[in-house]
């Protein structure tokens, strides 16, 4: 939101999303000792400077205090990369457990639903244990790993939780979506 070229005046628009991201940068963690740390300038502090170096004929110095004014973006590009490496770090092990239950449960359910008919629902308990080993599954992906084949399938299979359902999670969904996990 900062012009180009020199223009001296406020912007209310930009101090507020200043204040906000100030705010918030507040919140959030070091990660291995490393903080965001986020630093805007005025609009008559970028003016003046600018309107100086322009007087100047400083071009290295120009084009040192335009990437300065980058600087903030740059810092949080570093912050979003920190944050999934450690992410990965911490959730590397976590979903062999969750994988393991799901095996677990496909095998323990399958001999508890072989008479029921179709249209029939899975029985509650091991429905409910199947929904929650797939969102904690979903949620130690995270939004910055791609889901993995079939997993839109299954969660729809889980969502109506039929035996039909769940003979398309045992046969289909499961084994695709575990071998890319």
């Amino acid at each position: 939101m900062s012009p180009t070229g020199i223009s001296f005046g406020s912007d209310p628009a930009y101090e507020d999303k200043c204040r906000a991201a100030a705010a918030i940068v507040e919140h959030m963690p070091a990660i291995d000792g490393w903080r965001l740390k986020l630093d805007f300038f005025d609009l008559d502090e970028i003016a003046q400077i600018r309107f100086d170096l322009a007087e100047m004929m400083e071009s290295a110095a120009e084009a040192s205090f335009e990437g300065s004014l980058q600087e903030p973006s740059r810092q949080l590009r570093e912050y979003r990369f920190r944050f999934n490496l450690k992410r990965g770090e911490l959730i590397r092990h976590a979903p062999d457990a969750a994988i393991d239950q799901v095996d677990r449960l496909i095998r323990a359910t399958r001999p508890a639903i072989e008479a029921m008919e179709p249209r029939e629902s899975i029985p509650e308990a091991a429905l409910g244990e199947l929904r929650t080993h797939f969102k904690e599954i979903t949620m130690l992906m995270g939004s910055s790993i791609p889901r993995p084949d079939r997993w839109n399938e299954m969660g729809r299979h889980v969502h109506f939780g039929q035996v039909c359902d769940f003979d398309d999670i045992e046969r289909a969904d499961w084994p695709v979506a575990k071998a890319s996990l």
